[in-house]
Protein backbone atom coordinates (compact mmCIF):
# COMPACT_ATOMS: atom_id res chain seq x y z
CA UNK A 1 0.00 0.00 0.00
CA UNK A 2 2.71 2.45 1.03
CA UNK A 3 4.95 1.63 -1.95
CA UNK A 4 1.96 1.99 -4.25
CA UNK A 5 1.33 5.48 -2.92
CA UNK A 6 5.01 6.36 -3.34
CA UNK A 7 5.07 5.25 -6.97
CA UNK A 8 1.92 7.24 -7.71
CA UNK A 9 3.47 10.32 -6.08
CA UNK A 10 6.59 9.87 -8.21
CA UNK A 11 4.40 9.49 -11.29
CA UNK A 12 2.52 12.69 -10.49
CA UNK A 13 5.79 14.53 -9.91
CA UNK A 14 7.12 13.30 -13.23
CA UNK A 15 3.96 14.40 -15.03
CA UNK A 16 4.09 17.82 -13.36
CA UNK A 17 7.72 18.33 -14.37
CA UNK A 18 6.93 17.31 -17.95
CA UNK A 19 4.00 19.72 -18.09
CA UNK A 20 6.09 22.57 -16.66
CA UNK A 21 8.87 21.89 -19.18
CA UNK A 22 6.34 21.84 -22.02
CA UNK A 23 4.82 25.15 -20.88
CA UNK A 24 8.26 26.73 -20.52
CA UNK A 25 9.34 25.61 -23.98
CA UNK A 26 6.08 27.00 -25.39
CA UNK A 27 6.74 30.31 -23.64
CA UNK A 28 10.28 30.40 -25.04
CA UNK A 29 9.04 29.63 -28.55
CA UNK A 30 6.40 32.33 -28.25
CA UNK A 31 9.01 34.81 -27.05
CA UNK A 32 11.28 33.95 -29.98
CA UNK A 33 8.41 34.43 -32.42
CA UNK A 34 7.54 37.80 -30.85
CA UNK A 35 11.18 38.83 -31.06
CA UNK A 36 11.38 37.92 -34.75
CA UNK A 37 8.10 39.71 -35.43
CA UNK A 38 9.46 42.88 -33.82
CA UNK A 39 12.70 42.78 -35.84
Amino acid sequence: MLTNRLTSVNYVKKRLIQNIQRILSKEVLYGEMQWFANK
